[in-house]
C-alpha cells in the first residue's frame, strides 16, 4: 500500500512539474528549452504510470523496488521545488525590469519636460542624448544632435573655442559656465563634469538656459543708470543729492563750477541742515520741512563772493541763487534722499534792477528828446506829449493831453494822414509819412512821423506811439539834388546818393527800375547794409566795393564818400552772371569739403552694415522658412537694405566717390522712383516718356536717389496735393547749345509741379548742402541730386516762379552700349583657400562664416603688411591661396591699392578681389586697372561673395 502511495505522489509531482515548466515558457521567454523540459517531465510521469497500473491490476510478476520509488519521489519533490524556485527568480527579474522600464519612461518624460536644453556628452565630447528643449532653441530635431561634438551645434565651429566652459570643466572637474548669444537671444551654458567612483572624468552634462529676459533687464538697468548719471552730470543746472539726514552724497560738475569747489571737498562732509548762511537768512525751517514732512521747497538765497568765489564775478559782490529742494520718497513713504537744484539768478536780479533804472532813464530821455514824441488813442486824443512837442506848437501839456491832434497839421494833408493811420495792423504795425504843420512862430515846416500801433491779443488798435522830426531843411536840399540828379538820371546803371543818416537823396531812372523791390523814394531810409556801408566810408573817407542781392539779380556798388557834404554816391553794376559762376565754383568746393567727412562716415557705416546684413543672411540660411525667427530676420534684413540708402546718400558726397556705372534703360526707373517717392501722399504723377528713350551709362541706385529727392521736394511743395508732370525725351547735340555740358547726345528728364514755388532770393542757394526752407528738412535732397548728376557728367537746373510751381530739368549723357541682362542671385558653392584682409573684427567673423558656408577655407590679415607676408609664406610652402580679398581702406595701415602692388610682385597671376564701402579714387569702378580680378561693394551678402569668388576663380572677370 505504501508503495502505491509513493508511486502516485511521484507521478502527480512529475505532472505538476511538467505543468509548471509549461507555464514558465512565457515568463522566461526561452520557449524551446522549457518546451523540451515540460514534454520530458510529462513523458516521465506517463512512464511512471505503467508500474502503478500493473500494481493496481494485481500483476504480481512485477514488484517495484521500494527504495528506488522512494528516491524517485524525492527527486520529483526536488524537481517541483526547483521549478518553483526558478519561477520566483524569473518573476522577480520581470518585476525589476518592468520597474526599470517605468522609471526610464518617467526619467525621459522629466528630461524632455525641462525648459532648459540638456545634453549628455561622452568622454570624447560627443552628444549621447538631448531633450526636446534643444529642438526649440536650435531649431533642429534631437536625432541631428546625436554623435556630434557640442561645439558644432553650440558655436557652429569645427573645433572648441578658447573660452569653452567644457575645456575648463575637464581641467577643474567642477561646474563651469559662460554666456553666449544664440540667434536673437542670450543663453547661459553650464557644464557639469561626470566622474566615476575614482573621480575620473567620463563625460559631461550641458545645461543651456535662456537668460534673454535677465540680460534685457540688466541692460535696461544699466542704461537707466547711465541715463540718470548723464542727466545729472550733463545738466547745465547746478545739482547735488543728499541722504535722508541732509549730508551731501553726490554733486554734479555744474554745481562744482558754480561753487568753485571739488566734489571730494564736500561729498560726505557738507550738511545742508548745518549751513550757517541758510540759518542766518531764516531759511532753515524751510529746509528742515523737506526732511521732516517730505515737502518740496523753493527759495532765493544770497551769498557774498568774499565767502564764495564766484567763477563769473571777479570782484566782491552778492551772488543770488534760486534753490529748489525736492525729497525722494520710496514706496513705503520713507524719505531716502533729497535733490537740491541751484540756479544762479544774479544776472536776472541785476537785469530787473537795471530795467527799473532803464524805465526811469527812458522817461527822462523822452522828456529831453529833441524830436516830437507823443502817444494818442485811435480817435486822435492825446495820452502823452513830450516837452519838444509842446515847444514846437507853442502849447502846454495841459492844453494838449485829452484833446485831439487833428487841427495841428495843415488841412490839405489831413486826409492822407488818416489813411495812413487806418492802415495800421498786426501785420503792418508801423507807418512812415510826411506832413506839413504850422509851428508856434507861424512858419510851415515839413515833419516826418514814424507811427507804431499797439494792439491787444485780438488785433484791436489800442494806441499809437508817434515820433516826428523836422525835415524842412532836408526837403529844400532835395529840391537842389533833383536838379543835379538829371545829369546822371539816364545812366543804364543804378546811381544813388545817400545821406550820412541813411536816407536817399537821389536815385536815377535805372536805379528805380532795377532796384524796384526797395521802393526807392527820396527822403526814405535804405537797407541797413547800405546805411552801414555809407556811414563807414564817410568815417574812413575811402572808396569801398560791396555786393548786394536784389531779387534774382546781384549788384556790385562802388561807394564813393563825400565827407564834407555828408553823403556818399553809389555807382552800381549788375554782376549776376559773374556771381552765378562764382556760386557754381563755391558749390563744388562745398561738396568737396563735405565729401571728405561723408566718405569717412560711409566707410565705417558700410563696415557695420555689412556685418549686420551678412550675419542676418547667414542666420536665415540656418532657419527654415515659415519659422517666426525667420520672419523677424527677414524684417531686419529689409531694414538693413533701407539703411543702404543712407550710405549711398553719403557716398554721393564722397571726394572721388565715382559712381559704379552700368548701361541700362531708365524708363521703368523713372516711373518706379516717382511713384515710390509720392506713395501715400495726396499728389499724383503724369508720365510723358518717349518710347525710344536712349539708354544711359549710370549708377542706377544714385540716379534713383536723385530722381526721388527731386520728387520728394515737389511733393512737399504741394501740401494739399496736385499733379507732378514727368517728361523724358532724347536731346540731340544741336539742341544742347545753352546747356553747360560737353557736346553729345543726352536724355532730358523734366519734373514739373504745381506747388508754391521757390522765392527768388532762395534760388541761388537750393543746391547748397544743408540749405532748406522747411523746418523738418535736412537740406541734403537737392544737394545730393546735384552731386549725383555732376558725377555722371550731366547737368541739373531749376526754374521756379513763386506761387506758380517749379520745374527741375536733369540732363544725362546717353550711352552707345547695349543693355546687359540681369543675372538671378544664386548661392554659388566652391572650394579653395582664401586670404581676407580687413581690420574690422565683426566683419571678419561674418566673412569667415560666409566662406565656410560656401565651402571655402579662410585665413585673415589685419592689414596689407601682414597679408603680403602671409601670401609670401604660402607660396614658399607650396600651399598658395586660391584667391585674396582686400579692403581698400585700412586706417593707420597698408590698404588694398598698395597691397595688390606687392602681391603682384610675388605672384603676377594672383586672383584678387577688392571690396570697400567707400573709395578715395576710382579703384572700385576701374578695379582691373589696379591689378584686381573682381570687386564687391559693401554691404554684400553670401550670394554676392559666392558669385565674385566663382567668377574670379573661373576667370570670368
Amino acid at each position: 500500500m505504501i508503495i502505491i502511495i509513493i508511486l502516485t505522489l511521484s507521478i502527480l509531482l512529475q505532472f505538476v512539474a511538467a505543468f509548471m515548466a509549461f507555464r514558465l515558457i512565457p515568463v522566461t521567454g526561452k520557449k524551446l528549452a522549457w518546451s523540451f523540459i515540460s514534454v520530458a517531465l510529462m513523458l516521465m510521469a506517463i512512464t511512471r504510470c505503467i508500474p502503478l497500473i500493473r500494481l493496481l491490476s494485481g500483476n504480481i510478476m512485477i514488484h517495484p523496488d521500494f527504495n528506488a520509488e522512494l528516491l524517485a519521489l524525492v527527486i520529483s519533490i526536488m524537481m517541483v521545488a526547483g521549478i518553483i524556485r526558478v519561477a520566483s527568480i524569473f518573476k522577480e527579474r520581470m518585476r525589476v525590469e518592468e520597474e526599470a522600464i517605468h522609471a526610464a519612461r518617467e526619467w525621459q518624460t522629466t528630461f524632455d519636460a525641462a525648459n532648459d536644453s540638456i545634453w549628455i556628452l561622452d568622454q570624447d565630447q560627443r552628444i549621447l542624448r538631448t531633450n526636446k528643449a534643444s529642438e526649440r532653441i536650435f531649431n533642429q530635431p534631437c536625432r541631428d544632435f546625436i554623435g556630434k561634438y557640442c561645439w558644432e551645434i553650440l558655436h557652429v565651429t569645427t573645433h572648441p573655442i578658447s573660452e569653452c566652459p567644457l575645456l575648463r570643466a575637464q581641467k577643474t572637474l567642477k561646474r563651469e559656465t559662460m554666456e553666449l548669444r544664440i540667434g536673437g537671444g542670450w543663453f547661459q551654458v553650464t557644464v557639469d563634469p561626470i566622474l566615476d567612483v575614482d573621480g575620473r572624468y567620463t563625460g559631461a552634462v550641458h545645461f543651456i538656459s535662456n537668460i534673454t529676459d535677465r540680460k534685457q533687464i540688466e541692460e535696461a538697468l544699466k542704461q537707466s543708470g547711465i541715463f540718470l548719471n548723464k542727466i545729472i552730470e550733463e545738466s547745465p543746472n547746478p545739482m547735488w543729492i543728499s541722504d535722508e539726514n541732509g549730508t551731501l552724497i553726490r554733486i554734479n560738475q555744474a554745481c562744482c563750477n558754480l561753487l568753485n569747489i571739488k566734489s571730494e571737498e564736500v561729498v560726505g562732509k557738507y550738511n545742508v541742515l548745518y549751513d550757517s548762511i541758510v540759518e542766518e537768512q531764516g531759511l532753515l525751517p524751510l529746509v528742515k520741512s523737506v526732511f521732516a514732512e517730505g515737502r518740496t521747497v523753493r527759495f532765493d538765497i544770497t551769498y557774498k563772493t568774499s565767502l564764495l568765489k564766484h567763477p563769473v564775478l571777479q570782484r566782491e559782490a552778492f551772488v543770488i541763487l534760486d534753490v529748489t529742494i525736492s525729497p525722494v520718497i520710496d514706496s513705503s513713504g520713507k524719505i531716502t534722499n533729497a535733490v537740491i537744484q541751484q540756479t544762479d539768478i544774479t544776472k536776472r536780479k541785476q537785469a530787473e534792477e537795471a530795467l527799473r533804472i532803464s524805465e526811469e532813464n527812458y522817461r527822462s530821455l523822452i522828456e529831453n528828446q529833441t524830436e516830437l514824441v507823443c502817444r494818442f488813442r485811435p480817435d486822435g486824443t492825446f495820452i502823452f506829449v513830450n516837452e519838444e512837442y509842446c515847444r514846437f506848437f507853442g502849447k502846454t501839456k495841459d492844453e494838449l493831453i485829452g484833446k485831439e491832434w487833428f487841427p495841428l497839421p495843415i488841412e490839405e494833408d489831413l486826409k492822407e494822414i488818416k489813411e495812413k493811420m487806418m492802415s495800421l495792423s498786426l501785420e503792418n504795425p508801423i507807418v512812415t509819412f510826411e506832413n506839413r504843420a504850422i509851428s508856434y512862430d507861424g512858419n510851415i515846416h515839413w515833419i516826418q512821423f514814424v507811427d507804431k500801433g499797439s494792439f491787444d491779443i485780438n488785433g484791436n488798435l489800442l494806441e499809437i506811439h508817434s515820433v516826428g522830426r523836422d525835415i524842412t531843411k532836408l526837403k529844400r536840399a532835395e529840391e537842389q539834388i533833383e536838379i543835379l540828379a538829371r545829369l546822371s538820371f539816364e545812366s543804364p546803371d543804378p546811381i544813388l546818393r545817400i545821406h550820412r543818416d541813411g536816407t536817399l537823396l537821389f536815385v536815377n531812372r535805372a536805379g528805380i527800375k532795377q532796384l524796384s523791390e526797395w521802393n526807392l523814394q527820396v527822403g526814405k531810409s535804405l537797407p541797413a547794409k547800405i546805411r552801414d556801408t555809407v556811414s563807414e566810408t564817410l568815417k574812413t573817407g575811402s572808396v569801398r566795393l560791396i555786393n548786394f542781392e536784389h531779387g534774382k539779380r546781384m549788384y556790385m556798388f562802388s561807394v564813393a564818400p563825400n565827407a564834407d557834404a555828408g553823403y556818399a554816391n553809389l555807382y552800381g553794376r549788375d554782376v549776376t552772371d559773374l556771381k552765378k559762376m562764382e556760386d557754381e565754383l563755391l558749390n563744388v568746393q562745398k561738396l568737396e569739403s563735405l565729401g571728405i567727412l561723408a566718405g569717412g562716415i560711409a566707410h565705417n557705416f558700410n563696415n557695420i552694415l555689412t556685418s549686420i546684413s551678412g550675419n542676418i543672411s547667414l542666420a536665415k540660411m540656418k532657419i527654415k522658412t515659415g519659422n517666426k525667427i525667420y520672419d523677424l530676420l527677414s524684417a531686419a534684413e529689409t531694414a538693413s537694405e533701407r539703411s543702404k540708402e543712407l550710405a549711398r546718400q553719403l557716398l554721393t558726397f564722397a571726394k572721388g566717390g565715382t559712381p559704379i556705372k552700368e548701361t541700362a534703360s531708365i524708363q521703368n526707373l523713372i516711373k518706379e522712383s516717382s511713384l515710390f517717392a509720392i506713395h501715400g501722399s495726396k499728389s499724383g504723377c503724369e508720365f510723358y516718356i518717349a518710347e525710344d528713350l536712349w539708354p544711359v551709362e549710370a549708377d542706377m541706385g544714385q540716379i534713383n536717389q536723385a530722381i526721388s529727392n527731386v520728387l520728394i521736394n515737389s511733393n512737399q511743395a504741394m501740401p494739399d496735393g496736385g499733379t507732378i508732370r514727368i517728361t523724358a525725351c532724347n536731346m540731340m547735340p544741336e539742341n544742347m547749345n545753352n546747356i553747360p555740358v560737353t557736346t553729345g547726345k543726352y536724355i532730358l528728364i523734366s519734373i514739373k509741379d504745381e506747388g508754391v514755388g521757390i522765392a527768388e532770393k532762395d534760388l541761388i542757394k537750393i543746391f547748397d548742402p544743408y540749405f532748406t526752407t522747411r523746418q523738418a528738412g535736412s537740406g541734403l535732397g537737392l544737394a545730393t541730386a546735384y552731386s549725383i548728376i555732376k558725377k555722371h557728367n550731366g547737368h541739373i537746373s531749376v526754374d521756379s516762379v513763386s506761387g506758380a510751381g517749379t520745374t527741375v530739368d536733369i540732363y544725362l549723357p546717353a550711352s552707345v552700349n547695349n543693355i546687359s541682362e540681369k543675372e538671378e542671385a544664386v548661392l554659388l558653392m566652391g572650394r579653395g583657400k582664401i586670404l581676407v584682409m580687413d581690420d574690422d573684427m565683426l566683419l571678419k567673423e561674418m566673412v569667415k562664416e560666409m566662406l565656410y558656408m560656401l565651402g571655402y577655407e579662410s585665413e585673415y590679415a589685419k592689414d596689407g603688411v601682414e597679408a603680403v607676408e602671409m601670401y609670401r609664406e604660402a607660396v614658399k610652402s607650396k600651399k598658395p591661396y586660391d584667391a585674396v580679398i582686400l579692403d581698400v581702406t585700412i586706417p593707420g595701415g597698408m590698404g588694398g591699392k598698395e597691397t595688390i602692388k606687392r602681391l603682384l610682385e610675388i605672384d603676377p597671376q594672383v586672383k584678387a578681389i577688392v571690396f570697400s564701402g567707400y573709395s578715395d579714387d576710382e579703384v572700385l569702378s576701374n578695379f582691373s586697372a589696379y591689378g584686381f580680378k573682381g570687386m564687391m561693394q559693401k554691404p554684400f551678402d553670401a550670394y554676392e561673395l559666392g558669385k565674385a569668388l566663382k567668377d574670379v576663380l573661373k576667370g570670368n572677370m
